[in-house]
Parts: C-alpha cells; structure tokens; sequence
C-alpha cells in the first residue's frame, strides 16, 4: 500500500531544515482573519488564473474569511514547476497541481514531512489539504491570489 506520507527515514536534519525555510517565509505575512472585511474582499475579483501564471510564485495569506486559522499561523504557497507547496504553520505538504478553469486543485496524492505539532496545527493541514484537494477557485488581481469555495475565501500577496 502505498503511504502519502513521506518515509520517516528521512533524516530529522532535512525535515527541519525544510520547515525552517517555510517558518522563514510564514514571518514575513500576517494573517488578519479576525478583522471585519467588507463584502468586496470576500468574492472573488480579479481574473482566472492559470499553471503558467502561477509558475515560480510564492504567497503568504493575509486575510481568511470563513474559517479562522491557528492563531499565530499563516498559509504559505508555493508553486514550482508541477508541484504546489503548502505550509500552515505544522507540515510541509506537496502534490502535482493544475488550473482547470479557474479552479486550483491538486491533481495527486499530497506527501508530507512528519512533524510532531499541535492538534489544532495538525486538524489545520488536515483542513487544507481537504480544501485543495476539493479544489478552490483562483483569481489573481497583479500581487494578490484570492483562493474561494462557497465557504472560505482565503486572501494571499507575495512576500
């Protein structure tokens, strides 16, 4: 049976130093899913997004609407060639992605580091790997992604 964990004879160094390089970018955002935001933040503006205009970028959320976060966590994308990167504080988790008309889902079977958290950071990942496996519409207005089902709008800017 194949596991979509990654083996945990990894070694400890690598697992750590990958966390240590999302922490880094998890710094550099703020998550303000406490504020009140008006209607307009909350439904998706901005034009479809696709693979390609995705490419190479990295975002940290700024806002979350409809779900609240771990306090103190962020999330943090990342996309490089085939592969979306997500971190929310715990894990790092990976899988092949794709753009289907202005949807963004994972397309495989997400991997992630083992690390030991919380149980709200680990019920968090849980979350958005259910939500990006379901797949969320995303739309792009220049340096901000906003990612929204019918319950969640999630608001992201690079760094």
């Amino acid at each position: 049976m194949k596991s979509s964990i990654l083996p945990t004879r990894w070694p400890a160094t690598v697992a750590v130093m990958v966390a240590l390089v999302f922490l880094g970018v998890a710094g550099c955002g703020s998550d303000d899913s406490s504020e009140a935001t008006d209607d307009s933040s909350t439904s998706a503006s901005g034009s479809a997004v696709t693979a390609d205009d995705l490419e190479g970028t990295t975002y940290v959320s700024t806002s979350v609407t409809g779900h609240d976060l771990v306090e103190g966590s962020t999330i943090n994308l990342s996309f490089e060639g085939p592969r979306m990167q997500l971190s929310a504080g715990c894990n790092i988790m990976s899988a092949a992605y794709d753009v289907t008309d202005g949807t963004l889902a994972w397309t495989g079977e997400p991997t992630a580091t083992m690390m030991a958290c919380s149980d709200d950071l680990m019920a968090q990942d849980q979350w958005l790997i259910g939500l990006f496996q379901d797949g969320v519409t995303a739309t792009s207005d220049g340096s901000t992604l906003t990612l929204a089902n019918d319950e969640v709008t999630i608001e992201l800017a690079t760094p």
